[in-house]
């Protein structure tokens, strides 16, 4: 049986065994994917870089297999949504590809195809031996944004050994591309031996854990730069982004921002579940951008809606 039955039978297993509204979700998922997987092969995304509807189509069998192959934490179009962010970092901008907690390295595998195809090397960090402690009790309990759903998280979860991540790279992914850096975040991205960052994904579920990624992958990203998170969802991780005291404590720098808190950012027709924020310079951005007057912000006799900032 091919992969994309596995995916499709799946989908039709739930239809025989629900209630009428629940068949007509599971039937308006099953379109939306297929729609997102077409999109991602035909769309221009990758043509700057040599990489067409045919390379792509070989990708997406690839992930495909991969995904439904191993059981990871995260979806094939959370994969496919990543591969179409990195082929879109532009051939000047220089650096390597970070990947912060990997549990049994689906996601590495995935991200280590695109990284042979787009010529960058993968870094994949994690301690190997699952989560660290959590540092309060507030961070151990962590509410799933929009639904009932809640995390305790403990130490020791989504372990999973250096060993077998090696293997599921090697068996569905580019082992060749990859470095791997062995420890806790806080200790082992202190000395990370890159010198710059094109792409950050992040699943490093605790917001401590989130915050030592930051703190050392941040100063080594380009403007421009993108930081990927799995927990969108998690209010103590996207309160970081927000934290207008700690950017300046420790960067001297205004919030970045988040983009897609609460269930990611769209992924064709649906949301992903992965967020990001982006690196970029506000003074600059103040002097070459362009300023966004509402009508009647500043007095009755404002017409446009944009000016020039002078």
């Amino acid at each position: 049986m091919t992969t994309t039955s596995h995916t499709t039978s799946a989908i039709l297993t739930e239809l025989t065994q629900t209630t009428p509204a629940r068949l007509l979700g599971s039937l308006a998922r099953l379109i939306f994917r297929r729609y997102y997987h077409l999109s991602f092969v035909l769309n221009r995304v990758g043509t700057p870089l040599g990489i067409g509807p045919k390379e792509k189509y070989r990708l997406l069998r690839k992930i495909q297999k991969n995904v439904n192959s191993t059981r990871g934490g995260s979806t094939l179009e959370q994969h496919l949504l990543l591969a179409e962010e990195l082929m879109k970092i532009a051939v000047h901008v220089q650096g390597d590809v970070v990947e912060c907690g990997c549990w049994r390295g689906t996601s590495s595998a995935s991200l280590s195809l695109v990284c042979s195809l787009i010529g960058r090397r993968l870094y994949v960090c994690d301690s190997f031996e699952g989560l660290p402690e959590p540092k309060n009790d507030a961070e151990r309990y962590d509410i799933h944004a929009g639904s009932t759903e809640y995390y305790v998280w403990q130490k020791g979860e989504y372990s999973a050994d250096l060993n077998s991540v090696r293997h599921t790279i090697s068996m569905y992914g580019d082992i060749s591309v990859c470095e791997f850096v062995v420890g806790y975040f806080a200790e082992s991205l202190r000395t990370l031996n890159v010198e710059r960052i094109a792409f950050v994904f992040e699943d490093a579920d605790l917001a401590s854990s989130v915050e030592s990624c930051i703190i050392h992958l941040w100063p080594r990203m380009p403007e421009g730069g993108r930081f990927y998170s799995h927990e969108p969802w998690s209010e103590h991780v996207v309160a970081l982004f927000y934290d207008r005291d700690w950017w300046r404590s420790t960067f001297n720098s205004h919030i970045p921002g988040f983009y897609g808190s609460g269930k990611g950012i769209l992924a064709g027709l649906e949301y992903s579940g992965i967020g990001y924020t982006e690196k970029y310079d506000l003074e600059r951005l103040k002097r070459a951008g362009r300023k966004r007057i509402r009508d009647g912000s500043r007095s009755e006799g404002v017409q446009r809606s944009d000016q020039p900032d002078r």
